[in-house]
Formats: C-alpha cells, sequence, structure tokens
C-alpha cells in the first residue's frame, strides 16, 4: 500500500522505500493489479513526468531484484513506462491528478465503492505541481491544508453537522475534506454545508472542478457551493455591506483556513473578514486555521 499512496500522491521517488518484506513477485503482481491496471489511476492519472519517473524506478527495483528466472516481467509494465516516456515533455510539470488515501473513524458510514481502493476512501484533486502558475499560489494544494485536514479527520464532531466556511480554499481540499466527513457522519436529521472560497477566478473554477470530481465524495453532498470572496472589501465603504449580507446568508458555525498568510497587506482584511464572521451567531462560530510560518513577522503581525 506504501507503494500506491507514493504512486498517487507523486512522492518523489527517491523517498519510496522498496518493500523488500515481500518477495519480487508478490510486489509485480500488486503494482500490476493496483498501479499499472487501476481504472482510479487510468482515469485520473498522475503526470506523465512523474510516471516516467515512478515506472524507471520501480522497473529498475523490480529487475535488480529478480533471482527467479522462471518469473518474468508483464509487458504491460513495460508498455506504462513506454507511453510515459512518449508523453513527457521538458519541464515546467504540467498540471496533474493527486489522490491522497485517509481512514474514516468508528462512526463513519461506508464510503461508496467508486471512492475506496484497498479498504482506503480517497481524495483527488487536479493540481499544479509549480509554486505559482497564472500568476497565484493557489492552484496547488499545500502542506497546512493536510495538516488542518489530517485534524478534521480526528475530529470529525467538528463539522460533521455543522455550516463550514473555508477562506482561501485554493484546489479545494480542505473543504472536500469536510463535505467528505459530513457525507460520512452527519445526523439523519441536520442538513450541514460546506462553502469554498476564494478570490481568482481560475482558482475558483478549479475548485470547483475538485470538489464535483466523480471519485470524490463531496461530488454527492447536496450542500456544497464554491463562491468568490475577497477579503479587502471588509475594508471598503461600498465592498463591506455585500461581503457583510454574503457572510451573513452563509452564517457559518465553523470557518477553517490553510495557509493564509502570504503577505502583510492582506492581514487586516483577513482579521477583519474572520471578525465579521465569527460575530453572525452571537460569538459561537469558531474559526479553525492551519498557517505556515514562513516570516515570523508576519505571524506575530496576524496574531
Amino acid at each position: 500500500f506504501s507503494l500506491l499512496r507514493a504512486y498517487s500522491a507523486l512522492l518523489p521517488v527517491q523517498k519510496i522505500r522498496y518493500p523488500y518484506e515481500h518477495s519480487v513477485s508478490e510486489v509485480h503482481d500488486f503494482v500490476l493489479s493496483n498501479i499499472c491496471l487501476n481504472t482510479h489511476f487510468v482515469k485520473y492519472p498522475p503526470s506523465a513526468q512523474y510516471q516516467l519517473a515512478f515506472w524507471k524506478w520501480i522497473m529498475n527495483q523490480l529487475e535488480s531484484n529478480l533471482k527467479d528466472k522462471d518469473v518474468s516481467i508483464d509487458d504491460r509494465l513495460y508498455e506504462k513506462l513506454f507511453d510515459a516516456m512518449s508523453e513527457t515533455r521538458n519541464p515546467p510539470p504540467p498540471p496533474t491528478f493527486v489522490t491522497q488515501f485517509w481512514l474514516p473513524g468508528p462512526g463513519a458510514r461506508p464510503s461508496p465503492p467508486r471512492n475506496v481502493v484497498l479498504g482506503n476512501s480517497m481524495i483527488t484533486v487536479f493540481e499544479s505541481r509549480t509554486t505559482i502558475e497564472a500568476g497565484t499560489t493557489g492552484l496547488r494544494t499545500w502542506r497546512a491544508s493536510f495538516v488542518l485536514s489530517q485534524f478534521l479527520i480526528s475530529n470529525p464532531n467538528l463539522v460533521r453537522n455543522a455550516s463550514v466556511l473555508e477562506l482561501g480554499s485554493g484546489t479545494g481540499f480542505v473543504g472536500i475534506v469536510a463535505a467528505s466527513i459530513q457525507m460520512l457522519y452527519c445526523d439523519d436529521s441536520s442538513s450541514p454545508s460546506v462553502v469554498l472560497t476564494d478570490v481568482n477566478e481560475e482558482v475558483l473554477q478549479r475548485c470547483s472542478e475538485n470538489v464535483r470530481l466523480p471519485c470524490n465524495i463531496s461530488s454527492s453532498h447536496p450542500h456544497v457551493e464554491v463562491c468568490k470572496l475577497d477579503w479587502m472589501d471588509s475594508l471598503d465603504e461600498f465592498g463591506a455591506t455585500p461581503m457583510s449580507q454574503r457572510l451573513h446568508n452563509t452564517r457559518p458555525d465553523v470557518i477553517v483556513g490553510a495557509d493564509l498568510l502570504y503577505h502583510p497587506d492582506i492581514v487586516p482584511a483577513l482579521v477583519q473578514t474572520l471578525s465579521g464572521t465569527l460575530s453572525l451567531k452571537h460569538n459561537t462560530s469558531v474559526a479553525y486555521l492551519a498557517l505556515t510560518i514562513r516570516n515570523p513577522d508576519l505571524f506575530t503581525l496576524f496574531l
């Protein structure tokens, strides 16, 4: 499974551990059945560049560990390698599907079969593999999103029956996690919702497409919305009222946000947006933020 997870999440091959504790035939058959012929990765494949690196690595591993001459490598694995070689272009790397696996905890309903591989639920997003694309960093999922998502997965009661607002959604990963938790844990009598927001139109389009990927549980959620929200409007006399009205219509119980600090100029607007939103329900709302501290002064300013 570590090989499957590494391939799906585009883990650099130098960080992948080959499972020497298994026979080469076991590893070969697993890679063939669960990676090469996996219908999910046929439909939502990693980039050709990554596939080339992975298939070069795994084929070299299989060939170097192949001691039994009666065991041969399936031609379909070689075909994967050759296909990746023919499709690969020079950098920068193109956008790609990235799949992460997670295990819902006790009390969760079974995930739909199309959302499960080897007993693990999946979340797939189409994202950039560069730091900046189209003038924004919002087309890639960053580490803080994984930290916040793991926190929500470990504490599903925080969002399962709540109205959730995500700020700076980017690829939509955290919002998809929240929507998935609601689908698997919510009470039948409740009607929870998730609203994912960002300011860049291209980011919003990518986020919306990821939320609605059929392989994601969020695609079946009846109350998921992706919409534009510009924090700067909270400081503008003409934008504050329409923004306040939009937030009032949402009236979130929970606000989530990952990696929202990137420039000191946006801090007052972010704080004002948080303050105004948290006060909508007479201070019963709560915000959970995962912030990468790249600049200690910026973090201190936010606090």
